[in-house]
């Protein structure tokens, strides 16, 4: 099916990754089941709008593990991303809740963005990447923090045999290049 791009009432002018945090667990065993639980993932969200500019708001979305030591889970890590929306009018289109319409949509295209971050950066190190599962943010109606308990699970490497893919040689292992 081939459609008509729309105009979208949430234009994003920029984003950026404001923090990230990863560390790779020396002691995870890759042969025994990795214990990266839903319940265990956290998202906060922030959102600040001025009201010299009421069209133009900043979306803070933080996305990291609750973990407690012991787990046999490959890294630890935590993304913060900021993103500046405006909304744009559309002819015949009503925004009732304005910062629900920048919450539920703002979250959505960040929490994308981390995702990536985070597939991105763990795909870099010692073991197989981890891709965090898509979440609904029309379901919750406060900008507190969100535990992520009814979104699929967390999947390893490309969503393929997760928790099969022997690691990497360390990267402190690795030959060292020779100065120059």
């Amino acid at each position: 099916m081939t459609i008509t791009p729309a105009p979208s009432q949430l234009d994003c002018k920029a984003y950026f990754a404001t923090d990230i945090s990863l560390h790779a667990n020396r002691e995870f065993n890759a042969s025994q089941p990795t214990e990266l639980a839903l319940e265990n993932l956290c998202v906060n969200i922030e959102i600040l709008r001025t009201e010299e500019a009421p069209r133009d708001w900043q979306v803070t979305l933080k996305v990291w593990q609750n973990v407690t030591n012991g787990k046999n889970i490959p890294y630890e890590f935590s993304v913060e991303v900021v993103g500046l929306f405006e909304i744009s009018s559309v002819p015949g289109v009503e925004i009732k809740d304005p910062e629900k319409f920048v919450r539920i949509n703002g979250s959505s295209l960040l929490f994308g963005v981390a995702r990536e971050i985070i597939r991105n950066n763990t795909s870099a190190g010692p073991y197989v990447p981890i891709m965090l599962p898509t979440v609904n943010f029309c379901a919750y109606n406060s900008v507190n923090e969100l535990k992520v308990s009814d979104a699929k699970g967390i999947e390893q490497g490309h969503g393929v045999l997760p928790n099969v893919a022997k690691p990497a040689t360390p990267k402190t292992a690795r030959k060292k290049p020779k100065p120059l």
